[in-house]
């Protein structure tokens, strides 16, 4: 029986940390999250001229503690854009999320309008 205890326990105590990481993230209205962007960077579409574009790409990003964009996953629009939007998405930086005088990461949507031969930044409405 105290194996099985000592067991529980030690299973326990590593099981907290991560219980504390998952909760140290939080998810951001998009308008919110592209107010703190102090760096943007388009999707490189100068292969696309000619081309006449009509569509939005959306993106679920993951912004760290120190504002990086890590990860950048496209999850509506035209399948053919995903890849250089994902790309540019991981070049943005954005000012620390602080709500309690430490910064957590966050997760939130960054969108793209393709339109003719330019794109754009769908900026969001408060």
């Amino acid at each position: 029986m105290w194996k099985v205890l000592v067991v529980l326990v030690a299973l326990s105590a590593t099981a907290v940390p991560q219980l504390r990481v998952a909760a140290q993230r939080v998810r951001l209205a998009d308008w919110l999250s592209y107010s703190l962007a102090d760096r943007e960077v388009l999707p490189d579409i100068s292969d696309l001229k000619g081309r006449h574009l009509n569509t939005e790409v959306v993106l679920e990003i993951e912004i760290s503690k120190d504002g990086d964009v890590t990860h950048a996953h496209a999850v509506k629009g035209d399948p053919a854009l995903f890849k250089r939007s994902e790309e540019a998405a991981l070049k943005w930086h954005c000012k620390p999320f602080v709500p309690n005088a430490s910064p957590i990461e966050v997760v939130s949507e960054l969108s793209f309008r393709f339109d003719k031969n330019k794109v754009q930044v769908v900026v969001p409405p408060r």
